[in-house]
């Protein structure tokens, strides 16, 4: 029997983490749009993405908060509509990941092709993103069954049998195809950087190699991970006690790949770093300068707090 206090603690911190995720991803987003260093298309990818963990982030919050509440053993029919907008973002999050991947393994194959590249075309792979997106969030309206009853609500048990398969199925697909990708990406950049001497290009592509090891490694560990771990339990058929268990594990596992972009950026890139210290420091200088409050005239018997 697990301990109640024990497990209300685990969830809080949780929500803490969830949180940080939240205004980590949301500094991105707005650093993004705020300075033109961050507006590259590679960078606007990233805020892309951003924007979307930032709504996983929210919706991991809504599942502990449902639980602190007590809120078990619904149908997943209002499992499914309650976590619409987390699966979307997952789904989102996994695509533009894979995208991200191709910029830059076209940018460091094809550095002049890459510069040329229309920005519709853009446009146009964004949306095509979207709409995938959408029709496999969707997926479960067309597999109604109100008659299951879920013990707690995740983003797999809300999308019970085919719908399932096919979101399982898309995502795994893409995880792998990421994974080669960025190693190819990878490759590429140990060529560039082995076929010139140019010491400042060198540095480039040595920084561009360190931060794909660690973002690759990142991925691996969460993301890929918890995909692994769900296509297991998926196709073995394991109980509900072990599955909900390790429900609770791939959920971490989620969360760090979409809370950690912050840290990441902010260690491995110098425009990030930059870009996030200025923003953070300007918002403490306004709530400094919100603070003092300079008054000519004080009404009498009036209290002022400086």
């Amino acid at each position: 029997m697990v301990d109640p206090l024990l497990s209300l603690l685990k969830i809080v911190v949780y929500i803490i983490f969830a949180t940080i995720g939240v205004f980590g991803n949301l500094a991105i987003v707005i650093i993004t749009f705020k300075y033109k260093s961050l507006q590259s298309r590679c960078c606007v990818l990233i805020g892309i993405m951003a924007f979307f963990n930032l709504f996983y982030c929210i919706y991991f919050i809504q599942l502990r908060v449902m639980m602190i509440m007590e809120i078990y053993n619904i149908t997943n029919n209002l499992c499914f509509f309650l976590s619409i907008y987390g699966i979307f973002s997952l789904n989102m999050q996994s695509m533009i990941g894979l995208f991200i991947g191709l910029d830059r393994l076209y940018s460091v194959s094809f550095p002049v092709k890459y510069s040329t590249i229309p920005v519709y075309q853009y446009g146009i792979v964004f949306s095509c993103c979207c709409i995938l997106s959408l029709v496999v969030s969707l997926a479960k309206l067309f597999y109604l069954s109100e008659d299951i009853v879920l013990t707690v609500c995740y983003p797999t048990t809300s999308m019970y049998g085919v719908p399932l398969s096919i979101w399982l199925g898309m995502n795994f697909s893409i995880a792998v195809v990421v994974i080669f990708v960025y190693g190819g990406a990878h490759i590429k950049c140990r060529k560039l950087k082995n076929a010139n001497s140019h010491v400042k290009l060198v540095e480039s592509v040595n920084r561009i190699l360190k931060s794909m090891i660690v973002v690759i490694s990142l991925y691996v560990c969460t993301w890929f991970l918890a995909l692994l771990v769900i296509f297991c339990t998926y196709v073995l058929k394991m109980d509900n006690p072990f599955v909900i268990a390790l429900e609770s594990v791939t959920g971490s596992l989620i969360l760090c790949n979409s809370s950690m972009n912050i840290f990441i950026y902010f260690w491995r890139t110098p425009e990030y770093r930059k870009a996030i210290l200025q923003f953070y420091g300007e918002i403490t200088f306004k709530s400094k300068e919100a603070s003092r409050i300079q008054v000519s005239f004080i009404p009498k018997n009036q209290l002022v707090l400086i």
